[in-house]
C-alpha cells in the first residue's frame, strides 16, 4: 500500500516536471537562445544553404547557439515566421531574428553582419545601389 503510494507520487512528480519543461527531464532541458534562424530544408534554397554555413562558423567562433526553424516542415515555425515578418513584411528566406534586440536579417548577408547580429549589436540598414542590389 505504502509502496504503491510512493510509486504513484514519483510518477506524478515526473509527469508534472515533464509537462512544465515541455521535454522529458532525462533528455535534457532546452537552453534559451535569443538567436533564431528561419530556413527551408537543405537543397531547397542556395541562399539558405550558404547562410547555414555562415551561421555554423559564427556559432563556433562566438560559442553561441542559434535556434533553427524549418518553415516548410513545421507549422509552428511557419506561424512564428509570419508573426516576426509582420513588422517589415519582406517575406524573404533565410531570416535571422534576434529576440532581445528585435533585429532581423533577410536573405544572404555578410559574415561580419551575422557576427554583429549574434552579438546583439545595432545593425545599420542595408543600402541599395542604383541597380537594386544591396551592398554588404
Amino acid at each position: 500500500m505504502i509502496r504503491g503510494s510512493i510509486i504513484l507520487l514519483i510518477s506524478a512528480i515526473f509527469t508534472i516536471t515533464a509537462v512544465e519543461s515541455r521535454s522529458l527531464p532525462f533528455f535534457g532541458k532546452k537552453e534559451y537562445t535569443p538567436l533564431v534562424f528561419f530556413k527551408v530544408p537543405k537543397g531547397t534554397s542556395p541562399e539558405c544553404d550558404e547562410m547555414e554555413k555562415i551561421i555554423s562558423s559564427v556559432e563556433k567562433e562566438l560559442k553561441v547557439k542559434v535556434q533553427r526553424f524549418d518553415i516548410l516542415r513545421d507549422r509552428f515555425a511557419r506561424n512564428l515566421f509570419e508573426k516576426v515578418d509582420q513588422v517589415d513584411f519582406v517575406g524573404k528566406i533565410p531570416l535571422l531574428y534576434h529576440r532581445e534586440s528585435r533585429q532581423t536579417l533577410y536573405g544572404l548577408d555578410a559574415k561580419s553582419r551575422v557576427r554583429a547580429w549574434a552579438k546583439g549589436r545595432w545593425l545599420s540598414p542595408k543600402m541599395a545601389d542604383e541597380r537594386g542590389a544591396s551592398k554588404k
